[in-house]
Formats: structure tokens, sequence, C-alpha cells
């Protein structure tokens, strides 16, 4: 059986981390939206020698490190069973970016495993592989819209559509999660959280709201350490973006803009970026 499906980038719209835990991860207050015009694409297809095979068109990715061979290990646990599969990694969503690539890959390997191989996983299953492999994973076993707590896996999805064009600015530069959070220092001591649900809900008639009251933490850390990412926020806003934000830990950054913008325009801004339609 061979099967084809695609992993959807994400952004965060609004990042808030509260405190440290215990297990020296972080509580995090986030929404995660998908991004159903730049994906991932993977084709599956069975195979008999029990092996796990990547031909990607990044060749750093046909390693045992991607989190692809994480998920199929944790199946093949969970299964007692192990797992022959080719996979075929077309690689669109920058690396490193903030935009959740290798999660997603990794979501989209655990349903597809699922698929080839009639395992008959239920959601819960699946959430708890998803758990096991990454904080971001769960959330992208089904997409779309979520406010994400916790370490980002206690997810609460809504329905929700971004009103405007949303462009993304990949610069070449790949920022560590793990220093970003340690940047911020945070301690165990916790905060309290900003409804992003409702200021997105009262965004849909005045935008203004989302560029005063919606943040990422993490800019200040990131921003400090690579201003040419402030500057794509700064230049986004300057060319008219109704909103801007960097996703995730960085280092990409994205614009909202009203429907008639011309897209075309920000690749001359931008010229040494990769410059992305994203919906």
């Amino acid at each position: 059986m061979k099967i084809k499906k695609n992993a959807n980038a994400k952004i965060n719209i609004g990042l808030e981390i509260l405190n440290k835990r215990s297990d020296d991860y972080h509580n995090l207050n986030t929404v995660f939206y998908s991004l159903h015009n730049l994906y991932d694409e993977l084709i599956f297809e069975r195979n008999n020698d029990e092996k796990v095979k990547i031909d990607s068109n990044i060749p750093e990715l046909n390693t045992k490190d991607n989190l692809i061979y994480t998920a199929i290990r944790k199946i093949e646990r969970k299964v007692n069973k192990k797992i022959g599969v080719n996979i075929n990694l077309t690689k669109n969503i920058p690396m490193g970016a903030g935009l959740g690539g290798g999660s997603s890959d990794a979501a989209c390997t655990i349903n597809a495993i699922d698929q080839i191989y009639e395992l008959g996983l239920s959601y819960n299953d699946k959430l708890i592989l998803a758990q096991a492999v990454g904080s971001d994973v769960p959330f992208f076993l089904q997409g779309g819209a979520a406010i994400g707590r916790s370490r980002g896996e206690s997810l609460t999805f809504f329905d929700y559509t971004v009103p405007f064009q949303i462009v993304i600015v990949s610069p070449n530069i790949h920022v560590s999660t793990p220093a970003a959070y340690g940047e911020l220092n945070r301690d165990s001591t916790p905060r309290q959280m900003v409804d992003f649900k409702q200021i997105l809900d009262k965004a849909n008639d005045n935008p203004s709201l989302m560029r005063s009251m919606i943040f990422n933490e993490f800019e200040k850390p990131i921003f400090a350490k690579h201003p040419e990412i402030k500057e794509i926020k700064h230049k986004l806003y300057e060319h008219g973006a109704i909103f801007s934000l960097m996703s995730g830990s960085g280092s990409s950054v994205f614009g909202m803009f009203e429907s008639e913008f011309d897209v075309e325009k920000l690749k001359d801004v931008f010229p040494d970026y990769k410059v992305m339609k994203a919906n």
C-alpha cells in the first residue's frame, strides 16, 4: 500500500511562557494555527524489510535523528511489531524556523503508519504516542486552531480562520529552542495567562487589537541576538501588515495583510529570504 500525505506548518498567534516546571520543561500559553498552503509532502509505502528508509530532498534528514524515526519506534513498542516502510519526504517547511515542520512530519507519520498497517489506533492512542515524540506533535494530529497549554500538548481546539492573507518570511537562521528558553530565565512562579482566543474573537471587528495585545515572549531575547529578525517584523509593518509576529522561537516571522495586498512585492523587499504565502 502506498499513500501520500501533507504535513502542514503552523504559526503561533501569541506565545506566553508562564513558568519553569520541575521536569525542566516550561508551561506555556499559545494559539497554534495550521498553514494549509505551506506543507511537507510525504509518500509512505510499506515494505517487507522491516526497516524504515527515508529518502528526502534534504539528505541530512535521512537519519535516525529525524522525528519520523522516533515516531515509528514509539509505534513499534506500542504494537509490539516491527514496521517496514519506505518514506519519500519532500521538505518545503524551513527547518529550525518556528513553523513546526519536524513535529508535523512526525504526526503525519503516526496517522500514516496506523493507516497502512491497519493498526486500529484510537485518537487517544495516537495522542499518547505524539506526546512521547515531542510537545508540539499532538497538535498536528488534527491541526486547525487550538489553544496550547502545559508544554503545548494540552490542547483546546476551536473554530477560527484568520480573515487575512498570511505571509511567512523565513531568513536562513536556525534558532535553538532550548537556548531560547534559557534566555528567558523563567523560575517556577506561576503567572496569570493572557486570553489570546478572546483577543482574536474581538480582533475580527478590530484588527488593531492583535498588534496591541498579542505578543511572543521569545521575540525580545531572539531579536537581541538576531537583529535581522527584528528588522523583518519592522519591514512587514512598514509595507502594510495589519499584524506581525515571530512564530515559536523563530526565526520565521509572519505578517497578516488585507486580501488585495500583492504578496509578490515582498519578494523584492526581502530578496535574500524565503517569502511564502501560507493560507
